[in-house]
């Protein structure tokens, strides 16, 4: 019996990993189209189940090269409907050879049998279900699902797939294709949301507060101070733009603080961080969206401890304060 290769799951070249791309106003017109088409599906799903948008539209785009290619049986050529690979657990099945890449490094080819659904839809549902990404075998994945990056390492060592670049690939998508956050051009420019979008109460506003002036927005809620009332401080910060990080740490004011270098003009500063990202340093490049950090209450906070956890973000153009809601958009 003769079976071909599946389209989309064939071996593919290799990158350094953390050799990823940045956002530069650009999607690619496939994916732009491929995006709009389905993240209005991954926003609901993501409300319904808690599993990130951004990784359900970037472990699509990555399997189905954008939904150009999907399993699709060697002998009747019937499609499977089936954007994320998955292989086949029960009912309806499509069987195809693809290559999967082993221990050492080489690729195999094998049969398989991959599932198949009834509609795009299905798929993506099923994605978001107990068989797959609720179910206990990706539970150290949705421990941080607000953390698009690491949930994409955790899908590797979780075993979803074997390319040993492959939590590489889905950051790369994540960046190029600005799936993190909102990336609105709002007449004077352009900024993400600096926190996962469930993450948007402003307590503080720019302007005067208390006979003085307060030079940015202050972000905190309910859930984040509960957390930290526990000692978990792991609500991740994003770099609202790419550029060049800078580390600070000023005890009685802004406490540990990172400020990013963004143009010529452009820059942005994250105050009271928990702590910096893991392997950042001064000078490091990063892009939209990368995690940069983790809100805390390092620093003079109102209040005092754990009750004071939030993050005091800024915008600055040629070093002048502004207010930030004149760049970032609130998701």
């Amino acid at each position: 019996m003769a079976y071909s290769i599946c389209p989309g799951h064939r071996a593919q070249k290799k990158h350094l990993p953390g050799m990823y791309g940045s956002f530069n106003g650009v999607i690619p017109e496939d994916r732009r189209q491929f995006i709009e088409m389905y993240r209005g599906l991954a926003n609901e799903i993501e409300q319904a189940t808690g599993v990130p948008a951004a990784i359900i539209l970037a472990q699509a785009i990555l399997e189905s090269n954008a939904g150009k290619n999907q399993p699709t049986d060697s002998n009747t050529g019937r499609v499977s409907n089936n954007l994320f690979g998955h292989k086949w657990i029960s009912g309806d099945y499509v069987e195809c050879t693809t290559q999967e890449e082993l221990p050492n490094g080489t690729w195999e080819t094998q049969v398989a049998k991959f599932q198949a659904y009834s509609s795009i839809e299905e798929g993506f549902w099923d994605h978001a279900s107990p068989r797959w990404l609720l179910g206990s075998r990706y539970a150290p994945c949705m421990a941080v699902k607000d953390d698009p990056f690491e949930f994409a390492r955790q899908l590797y060592h979780c075993g979803y797939a074997t390319d040993s670049h492959y939590a590489d690939k889905l950051i790369n998508i994540m960046i190029t294709c600005n799936l993190l956050a909102p990336y609105i051009d709002v007449g004077e420019g352009q900024l993400a949301w600096p926190l996962p979008a469930q993450h948007n109460h402003i307590t503080s506003y720019f302007g005067m507060r208390s006979g003085r002036m307060h030079n940015g927005i202050d972000m905190a809620d309910g859930v984040t101070t509960e957390k930290a009332l526990k000692g978990i401080f792991d609500v991740p910060i994003y770099a609202s733009q790419s550029g060049t990080v800078y580390l600070n740490n000023q005890p009685g004011g802004a406490g540990i603080y990172i400020t990013v270098q963004h143009d010529g003009q452009l820059s942005t500063r994250y105050f009271h961080l928990n702590r910096y990202a893991d392997g950042l340093y001064d000078g490091k490049q990063v892009g939209i969206g990368e995690v940069i950090g983790y809100m805390g209450h390092t620093g003079r906070c109102i209040p005092e401890g754990p009750r004071g956890t939030h993050l005091h973000f800024e915008v600055l153009v040629n070093g002048t304060k502004v207010d930030p809601l004149k760049y970032v958009v609130k998701p």
